[in-house]
């Protein structure tokens, strides 16, 4: 579909009286969420898009703030015929993305799924900033070196790297009273569910490990209906490593009074 001038690629399967709608994290195009939604579609109509960048969706020559995105999503699923009440499945990045949603558009929300979701005051603790632009330069170096081989497979991965540097930028284009703990909106009654990893984080993001656990608290504290699972088996990739876990959590978010 056509968004200004732009193309967005969106595939919504299923049937149900509730729509998920999966919003990926960082660096990860849709096809790494295709188990989730061919399960979940069994049960309940579910929507996974590419944002601008990944997939064939048309790369942004400017970084967006949360916002914008959460407006973005808005038109997307609108023109695409869809319109809830919306199940959020949101993963890492794309957290501060279904909570900008959730602030502008409450109404049309029936539930959320924060996936090892990202949460202001870790975020923006200053030992865990130096990880995250350190990762972002790393992406931009690791894009730097793919377009050198020139072969059509290189270029795409380097699409995703250069896409996934460019959407860190939204971290830093958030306001001082968005980086602080519940800037990004509170839930309050929606039905949430919070599920973190269970297997660390490598050494190198050591700050990012001690910090996790209490952030996924305070992400389950911003609704009165919450409930926290944790992924054993999993590292920051749960839709990878145990998808049927997300598909549960949206199994029982879509069929919820």
């Amino acid at each position: 579909m056509t968004i200004g001038d732009r193309q967005i690629d969106i595939r919504c399967v299923g049937e149900g009286p509730r729509t998920a709608v999966v919003i990926t994290g960082g660096a990860s195009p849709a096809t790494t969420w295709r188990r989730v939604q061919d399960s979940a579609a069994t049960f309940t109509r579910i929507c996974l898009y590419d944002r601008p960048g990944y997939g064939a969706s048309t790369p942004l020559a400017a970084p967006m703030t949360f916002e914008d995105r959460a407006q973005e999503l808005h038109k997307v699923l609108a023109i695409a015929g869809e319109r809830g009440p919306f199940v959020l499945v949101a993963h890492s990045w794309g957290g501060f993305l279904a909570r900008s949603f959730v602030r502008r558009y409450p109404k049309e929300i029936a539930g959320v799924v924060l996936v090892d979701a990202v949460e202001e005051g870790l975020v923006y603790d200053p030992a865990v900033v130096a990880i995250l632009r350190q990762q972002q330069a790393g992406l931009s170096a690791a894009a730097a070196a793919a377009r050198k081989t020139g072969s059509n497979a290189s270029n795409a991965q380097a699409q995703v790297f250069e896409t996934g540097a460019l959407e860190a930028e939204s971290y830093w284009m958030s306001s001082k009273a968005q980086q602080a703990p519940g800037g990004f909106g509170r839930l309050k009654n929606i039905p949430l569910v919070v599920m973190r990893h269970g297997r660390p984080f490598p050494q190198s993001l050591a700050p990012l490990e001690t910090g996790w656990p209490d952030a996924q608290g305070r992400l389950a504290a911003l609704s009165s209906r919450s409930q926290t699972i944790v992924a054993e088996k999993s590292d920051h990739m749960i839709n990878l490593t145990e998808p049927e876990l997300i598909v549960d959590a949206i199994r029982q978010l879509a069929a919820h009074p």
